[in-house]
């Protein structure tokens, strides 16, 4: 998604299902049924509408780790969202 796309819109349900992977990892999961992939970069921004945590997000049921580098204590990390075990998840939690 480009910046001009994210600050148009600042509350799309995948930046929030990101932001609440810690507290509803099964919402989340559905929530990005839709996508293929999340990136999340390393640099925080403090005054993020949506912050997000890694250790959560990669909890998230259907998320596979694909890539992850660490530089400077900071951490990006790019996951595939496989649908199949996303959608497994989402029944049982049900």
């Amino acid at each position: 998604m480009t910046k001009g796309w994210i600050n148009d819109h600042p509350d799309d349900s995948h930046f929030v299902a990101v932001q609440n992977a810690c507290s509803d990892p099964a919402a989340a999961s559905r929530a990005l049924l839709d996508v293929d992939a999340v990136f999340l970069r390393s640099k925080h921004i403090i005054t993020a509408n949506h912050p997000w945590k890694l250790d959560c997000v990669s909890r998230i049921p259907g998320l596979r780790l694909l890539a992850q580098a660490t530089r400077g204590g900071k951490t990006a990390a790019v996951f595939a969202v496989d649908r199949n075990s996303a959608r497994v998840a989402t029944i049982l939690a049900s």
